[in-house]
């Protein structure tokens, strides 16, 4: 019927032409301006348009090192931020960081103002020997003029042999008395050193006693800490048991998913069993044998127990291998999954290897302590010998001077009978009185020149113990000053910063709200290189392939990029297939967190079809469609048509259009049949 119909219209055209001038050049006057498409048969395509955001290539969580509450936020979703650059802080009020702080601030000032009052009291002790020593250098000279007087008092005599009786009697009694004092002072000087020995005894039982029971207090806590290290290992060991199922215990409870475990890898389950048992033999092993005996044999004991946990750690390190080769199912889903390996409880592979961590730094600064503990004791043991013995000798000085005053006492007592009995003798006797007096003055400087060497050998001894004190009260403020400083790093760990020169791209914490090690406060991702992720259904999948070039659009600029990644499954939340696309460019105009329109052609079928624009179509009544076309002398003309399938922008035609007809695509509506048109 359609290559009959064409030529009666063109007949029909003809005649009317022929018959009716007048309307022919009222139609000339009438031109309408039109666009016109020419049919061609191609392929039906469906544009299908997603929306999506751009995100970074490089995205990293951003978390607290602590668990606290946020005090205050300083970065905000969009912002550039700088390596180390403050992104939020936590409220330290009544946290033990803060108060570790304070904490380990006054422990310094403590140490640095006892620093300088031994200091000061090293000073005044080593200033008393001092002045000890002048005086014996004093007493020295004073001793030696005072001799050389007695020398010339004995000459005179021999001059004055009359006077000898009367001078000699004088001489020997304020004599006897000066000895008589030498007596006393050194009675007092050995009873002194005798009580100085007993206090320091005393004090010394102290001492050691103090520290002997903190070495028991710090093993009965190393006791209890292995016993509750031991009960997290078994704990962990248990845990494992039911996620491998090696033993009969808790087999039963390991029969529900053992099917889903270590399914991608079935070789892993030998290998990770070997592991757990031999976690487990450790465990037995050490159980059997540890040992509380002794300090040495609790230090085997720590380190039996911190083998055990190595082991134990390795086996919870090598557990997420098995998890990551498990297939989930209705009754073993990908969340039971994600629990049993992430969870920060006990419950969850993180939980109890977080547990497990935690047991050898707690162990060995146990053991450390104990060790320091060790050294303390004997360092006291061998400055109380030191001084023990420095003390001994005092006490022998003593009374070797207290002997000497008492001989001395003894002689010029002796040496006054001989002078009285032979004070009327001759000068021969009083000769012999000459030499004995410089015998005397011989014993007197000897004396008074041992009496310089002990005060000197004091005054060295004091300066090296007040020396090795000095030293031993700067390792304590050293001390102090580290842990200051540990206290003050442990501060800083509370901030949360940027670890990049990254831009934030999401905010997952508010002022007041609680921050987690194990929970993302931000996340941040480099701006250098962009993508766009975007979810798409099983139906459109088919027509997305790796490698694919698509559209994207933003603003009414078009870029090319290229699908990178396509997930091999749908996602158990969304029910969509994850894609990514990357830019083949970096325009800078596209910033991280722009939604754009990801645009996809969906072909319809293998073979090509007649189709014309939507704005070609003209609705008629009764569900009629018709479109204008072009014929000869530019005349409009409707032809009904039949609509078979249609995407967004175009319907495909199934009768009445054949290729390369004229078809009106603007201003149809206004379109009359036997219009004249013309082309825009």
């Amino acid at each position: 019927m359609k290559k009959i119909f064409i030529p009666l219209v063109v007949t029909s055209l003809i005649l009317t032409s022929c018959g009716k001038q007048e309307e022919v050049a009222k139609i000339e006057q009438e031109v309408k301006n039109i666009k016109t498409e020419t049919i061609i048969k191609k392929d039906f395509e469906e544009q299908i348009k997603l929306v999506w955001k751009v995100a970074p290539i490089m995205e990293t969580p951003v978390s607290s090192q602590v668990s606290w509450t946020i005090k205050e936020i300083k970065a905000e979703v969009g912002k550039q931020v700088k390596i180390w650059d403050v992104l939020a802080t936590i409220d330290l009020e009544n946290t033990a960081f803060k108060t570790s702080m304070n904490n380990a601030t006054n422990a310094y000032n403590n140490s640095m103002d006892s620093y300088s009052s031994t200091l000061n009291s090293i000073r005044s002790d080593l200033e008393s020997t001092k002045i000890q020593l002048q005086n014996a250098k004093m007493n020295r000279n004073n001793t030696y003029i005072s001799t050389d007087k007695q020398l010339e008092i004995t000459e005179t005599q021999l001059a004055n042999i009359k006077k000898t009786k009367e001078n000699t009697t004088i001489t020997t009694e304020e004599s006897i008395k000066s000895a008589q004092i030498s007596v006393d002072l050194a009675f007092k000087s050995l009873a002194n050193s005798k009580t100085n020995l007993n206090n320091f005894e005393k004090n010394s039982t102290e001492t050691l006693k103090t520290l002997e029971d903190k070495k028991k207090g710090l093993l009965d806590t190393t006791h209890v800490t292995i016993e509750n290290s031991l009960v997290t290992i078994n704990s962990s060991i248990t845990q494992a048991d039911i996620l491998l199922g090696v033993t009969t215990q808790n087999k039963n409870v390991n029969d529900a998913y053992e099917m889903y475990l270590w399914a991608k890898d079935s070789n892993l389950k030998v290998q990770w069993e070997a592991l757990l048992m031999e976690a487990k033999n450790a465990y037995d092993s050490l159980q059997s044998t540890k040992d509380y005996i002794s300090p040495s044999a609790t230090t085997i004991t720590i380190e039996k127990t911190i083998d055990v946990a190595n082991k134990t750690n390795i086996l919870y390190e090598k557990l997420i291998s098995i998890l990551d080769n498990s297939i989930t199912s209705s009754t073993f889903s990908q969340a039971q999954l994600d629990a049993i390996k992430w969870s920060p409880w006990v419950s969850g592979i993180a939980g109890k290897q977080s547990s497990v961590l935690q047991i050898k730094p707690s162990l060995v600064t146990l053991e450390n302590s104990m060790i320091d503990l060790d050294n303390s004791i004997s360092s006291a043991k061998i400055n109380i010998e030191t001084t023990r013995n420095s003390l001994n000798n005092a006490i022998d000085i003593s009374e070797t001077q207290y002997n000497n005053a008492k001989q001395a006492l003894t002689n010029i007592k002796a040496w006054n009978i001989t002078q009285m009995d032979t004070i009327s003798g001759n000068e021969t006797l009083t000769q012999n009185q000459l030499e004995s007096t410089l015998s005397t003055i011989k014993s007197t400087r000897d004396w008074v020149d041992n009496a310089v060497k002990i005060a000197e050998a004091q005054y060295n001894s004091t300066k090296s113990k007040l020396d090795a004190q000095e030293s031993q009260v700067k390792a304590q403020v050293d001390s102090a000053k580290w842990g200051k400083d540990l206290a003050k790093i442990q501060l800083n760990n509370t901030l949360i910063v940027a670890p990049f020169d990254w831009v934030i791209m999401s905010r997952n914490i508010e002022i007041w709200s609680m921050a987690s090690p194990w929970v993302a406060a931000f996340s941040i991702g480099t701006q250098e290189n962009k993508k766009v992720k975007i979810d798409v259904s099983a139906e459109n999948m088919m027509f997305m392939k790796f490698g694919q070039q698509v559209l994207v659009s933003r603003w009414e600029k078009t870029y090319t990029w290229t699908v990178t990644l396509m997930s091999p499954s749908i996602d158990s939340q969304t029910k969509m297939f994850k894609v990514e696309i990357w830019f083949l460019n970096n325009p800078k105009e596209l910033m991280l967190g722009d939604f754009v329109d990801v645009i996809l052609n969906q072909k319809k079928w293998d073979m090509k079809k007649i189709v014309v624009p939507f704005s070609a179509i003209i609705w008629g009544n009764q569900g009629e469609y018709s479109v204008f076309t072009i014929w000869t002398w530019s005349i409009a003309k409707s032809t009904q048509v039949k609509l078979w399938s249609q995407n967004s922008t175009e319907v495909e035609i199934t009768s009445w259009l054949n290729e390369w007809d004229k078809v009106v695509i603007t201003w149809a509506m206004s379109l009359q049949d036997w219009d004249l048109v013309k082309e825009e």
